[in-house]
């Protein structure tokens, strides 16, 4: 309420008495009376202030407005930016990545082409080695070519040894001066075998091939009833690894049916069927 509203104002009882008033006096004072009332004027003044309100509202209304839109740019440009830092580090994290990728892959490249290198020349090296061992076995054999061991045989005290290679000797059939034979001697001090070295690899050759298909009797060439039960085997000497090489080929020739596997000439031999030609 302003402030001629306030000034205009009457309680109820005044307004009653104000009305007696006006049916007692002439019709000339009704104009004095109508004069007392709030005049036109100051509520059209009254509705133009509160227009001006409004006015003074809606322009907050606007700023407060402008002010969101400022600020809403403002979020906008800063999601903008962390968007495209983002965007720039994933893209550094990805070149990143690949290079080092990269750097792996030419890495674990030059490495396993090292290894294959390395590999080669380890086979290089393993090949190398076992032609090596294969040429010392050879030389190592052929130092043996005119050896013969006999198998068997159970030490005793006062051994005659040359008695010994007679006696097998008459029983195959083979004539075997004292010049044949160059030595004889056990492989070890304790349980070898007998070892017999010939001076011309022919009459070994000889002395082979004439005791293979007989049975010799321990009891027959020791005499006195001595190694009853046993019977004594006539082969080439071999080195270790033709050991090995013999006993490798039998146990193959079982598995595989191989006819016949043998020595000779400190040789492994075997055949697949009875005539055939022999491979070493």
């Amino acid at each position: 309420m302003n402030a001629e509203c306030r000034r205009a104002w009457r309680c109820h009882r005044c307004r009653q008495s104000a009305k007696s008033e006006t049916k007692q006096v002439p019709q000339k004072s009704k104009g004095t009376a109508s004069s007392s009332l709030p005049p036109t004027p100051s509520l059209k003044k009254d509705k133009a202030g509160q227009g001006t309100s409004s006015d003074v509202h809606v322009h907050t209304v606007q700023s407060d407005v402008s002010e969101l839109k400022a600020d809403s740019k403002e979020i906008m440009r800063l999601i903008s930016d962390l968007s495209a830092k983002f965007e720039k580090s994933q893209e550094d994290l990805r070149q990143e990545f690949f290079k080092t990728t990269l750097q792996y892959e030419n890495t674990i490249t030059e490495l396993k082409s090292q290894v294959a290198d390395l590999r080669e020349k380890c086979d290089k090296q393993t090949l190398i080695i076992s032609r090596l061992e294969h040429n010392e076995s050879a030389q190592q054999q052929q130092s043996l070519i005119r050896n013969v061991v006999i198998r068997n045989i159970d030490k005793r005290d006062n051994e005659n040894f040359s008695a010994i290679v007679e006696r097998i000797a008459a029983i195959a059939d083979v004539n075997i001066a004292e010049s044949d034979i160059d030595d004889v001697y056990r492989e070890n001090r304790k349980q070898g075998n007998i070892v017999v070295k010939f001076c011309r690899t022919t009459k070994k050759s000889e002395f082979i091939k004439k005791t293979k298909g007989k049975k010799l009797s321990a009891g027959a060439v020791l005499g006195n009833g001595n190694g009853a039960g046993k019977y004594v085997h006539v082969n080439d000497q071999l080195t270790a690894y033709n050991r090995y090489l013999l006993w490798a080929a039998k146990n193959k020739a079982k598995a595989c049916g191989w006819k016949f596997v043998w020595v000779k000439e400190g040789k492994v031999l075997y055949i697949f069927i009875p005539n055939q030609t022999s491979i070493s």
